[in-house]
């Protein structure tokens, strides 16, 4: 919406902000936004969307701006409206396939939003040489102590947070209020500022491993205890495991003894229960430790270069000790899964939609058939809802309200500080049957409770679904 309307602003009569004005917009704003990608968490993310979002306002509205005032005469405007629309092409081609291998971490934002102070607020001008050199040397200097402070603390270990942040923050008041009025001074001085958010976020996890392609930046650090390795997917864990060799094979984080899931594994112990188990999301394999002898296991995986770091013994080790003979089939989990034969899995659990973007393809009817029809009579299916911005219960309870099925949910988010230390992470689980009796061993726990649907959100469909509605408003807004 604010990418269209920024265009037919600037592209109408109505009169753009005078260009000091959005100038000074920029001035607050690019700081203010650097500095977030390094410093506000999850739980502040309300914030931090409005940011981006204004910022981004501003931004095109300043480019598009550019554009319509430089703008050619109307006898040239086919080859103008030619050259824009190629561009779009052209930057939306970047983003989604060069970028990705350019770049190990996602740079074209930040860089872009550097690049956007120049580009708007250049001017012809002749500076003094002198002058140009001050404003290349300045921010170099200042963003290198800066840099230097973040590196000494991360090469001593003495984690000096605070100072760290405030010598950030401080950094960040002196661009706007010492050198916003130089554009070249402001445009270094915002790569620097970058630069240090950057070394301040990998000083607070050392990389192990990175990974980056279509689908986001996955990497490997240690906790801040070293007690566990964590596999990370853009901002969301999708695992961890023990550091301590008799620990190895202990499922951990959401996928713990005493979690939902663990619960199922250790109480559904009967032939029905699973010979055939399918996994959607394949994280770091915690699930593998599972497994029974007799049993066969396949993960489905989108993503290859979580397969290769989960698969990697130097980074994780559930898959070689529990379950080297699994498979791993790559590509979309839907699609791979019906091209399972019919009737073939006892047990399918779900676990695509702890990440900050949901795959909503998979929690439509249309996508319960396609499970429904791969799951034996008597089989479950287990899915995992635990997410920091979307309550997906409801869009559960209605999908099996509309298919006739029973439906369990439980919500093991009361997690004691002695389970965290012994690497329990809070998880949403929900368990899905054709026939109430195949979910009675859980049902007489009274941690289990009855999934009802929600009559006032419609059933989500591959025509209709909203995230809108199953935001978790309250949490992070």
């Amino acid at each position: 919406m604010l990418y269209l309307l920024t265009f037919m602003w600037a592209f109408s009569r109505v009169p753009l902000p005078p260009w000091k004005v959005m100038g000074g917009g920029l001035a607050i704003l690019l700081p203010a936004v650097l500095l977030s990608l390094g410093i506000i968490s999850a739980n502040r993310a309300g914030f931090g969307i409005l940011l981006h979002l204004l910022t981004f306002f501003v931004v095109a509205l300043g480019c598009r701006g550019r554009l319509a005032q430089e703008r050619p005469p109307a006898r040239y405007l086919t080859e103008f409206y030619l050259w824009l629309s190629l561009g779009g092409v052209l930057g939306g081609m970047f983003a989604a396939i060069i970028a990705p291998v350019l770049f190990r971490v996602i740079l074209e934002y930040p860089l872009m939003l550097i690049l956007s102070a120049g580009l708007i607020l250049w001017k012809k001008v002749d500076p003094d040489p002198q002058e140009q050199w001050r404003d290349l040397q300045i921010p170099f200097v200042l963003g290198g102590a800066v840099c230097t402070l973040i590196g000494v603390d991360r090469w001593l270990g003495k984690g000096w947070d605070t100072l760290n942040v405030s010598a950030l923050l401080g950094f960040g008041v002196l661009i706007y209020f010492a050198f916003s009025s130089r554009l070249l001074r402001f445009t270094v001085g915002l790569g620097m500022l970058f630069c240090a958010g950057l070394l301040l976020e990998h000083t607070e996890r050392p990389i192990l491993a990175m990974e980056r392609n279509f689908f986001g930046v996955a990497r490997v650090v240690d906790d801040a205890t070293r007690q566990y390795r964590l596999l990370i997917h853009g901002t969301t864990i999708h695992g961890a495991q023990s550091l301590d060799p008799a620990r190895r094979r202990e499922p951990l984080s959401y996928y713990s003894i005493s979690s939902p899931i663990g619960q199922l594994f250790s109480t559904l112990d009967t032939p029905q229960s699973g010979r055939r188990v399918a996994v959607v999301g394949l994280g770091t394999g915690s699930l593998a430790c599972y497994s029974r002898p007799e049993q066969h296991w396949t993960f489905y995986e989108i993503d290859p270069a979580i397969v290769r770091l989960a698969q990697d013994p130097r980074y994780f080790t559930f898959l070689r000790d529990c379950v080297p003979q699994a498979d791993i089939i790559l590509g979309d989990a839907r699609l791979s899964l019906a091209a399972a034969p019919a009737e073939y899995y006892d047990l399918i659990v779900l676990d695509a939609y702890s990440s900050d973007a949901i795959p909503v393809h998979l929690l439509t009817r249309e996508a319960l058939a396609v499970y429904l029809a791969k799951l034996t009579e008597h089989g479950i299916m287990a899915f995992h809802i635990s997410n920091v911005f979307f309550d997906l219960a409801s869009v559960i309870g209605n999908l099996a309200h509309d298919a006739s099925l029973t439906a369990l949910l439980q919500s093991d988010t009361a997690i004691s500080e002695a389970e965290q230390k012994q690497g329990k992470y809070p998880s949403i689980w929900v368990v899905v049957a054709r026939h109430a009796e195949d979910l009675l061993p859980l049902k007489k726990d009274g941690r289990w409770k009855e999934l009802l649907p929600a009559p006032e959100l419609s059933v989500w469909t591959d025509n209709f679904s909203n995230v809108l509605d199953v935001l978790r408003r309250r949490r992070f807004l």
